[in-house]
Parts: structure tokens; C-alpha cells; sequence
């Protein structure tokens, strides 16, 4: 019977693929080749991450990966809020009744 994740796990899960997602992004953008390519919608399949074409121009269509790349770093920093969140330190407050 596996373990159930917390919900801290889950979203540190869930960031660490963004982490690949945004690296595999950088190669391909870096090094534009099939390869490159194919290792980066390895990595956004993991996230749901629906994945256009990088910068170029074929058949006469433009593809710019700019906006995508913003919308990762987006998506990371509300991560890295719920993160925190999750996180801690808790303080409970109670009032003693009179």
C-alpha cells in the first residue's frame, strides 16, 4: 500500500516538475533540435502543460515560446506562494470562555 502525500509533498511535486519543465524549455530555446524539442514535452506532459511550437519560422507561421515561458514562471511563483503557505509556522488562537 503506498504512502498518502500531504498536501506540502504534492505542491513540492508538483514545483520540481515545473523546475524540468522551465530547464527543458531553456535547452530547447538555447539548442533548437528534435531532441531538445522532444525532451521538453516529455516534461510538460508531467504538468498538463500544453506545448506550442518554440521560436521559429516555419511555412510561413511564426512560433515564439516567449509568452509560454512567462506563463511557467507564473504558475512557479503561485507555487512557491502555496509553498510557503503549506509551510508554516501555524499559529492557532483560541479564547478562553468566560
Amino acid at each position: 500500500m503506498a504512502a498518502v502525500a500531504t498536501p506540502l509533498q504534492g505542491l513540492n511535486a508538483v514545483y520540481q516538475n515545473w523546475i524540468q519543465v522551465l530547464i527543458q524549455l531553456d535547452v530547447a530555446r538555447a539548442n533548437p533540435s528534435q531532441a531538445s524539442y522532444d525532451a521538453f514535452v516529455l516534461a510538460a506532459d508531467r504538468t498538463g502543460l500544453v506545448v506550442g511550437s518554440p521560436d521559429y519560422q516555419l511555412d510561413g507561421e511564426m512560433y515564439n515560446w516567449d509568452k509560454l515561458r512567462a506563463t511557467i514562471v507564473t504558475n512557479m511563483l503561485a507555487l512557491q506562494r502555496a509553498i510557503q503557505d503549506a509551510s508554516g509556522p501555524f499559529q492557532l488562537s483560541t479564547r478562553a470562555c468566560p
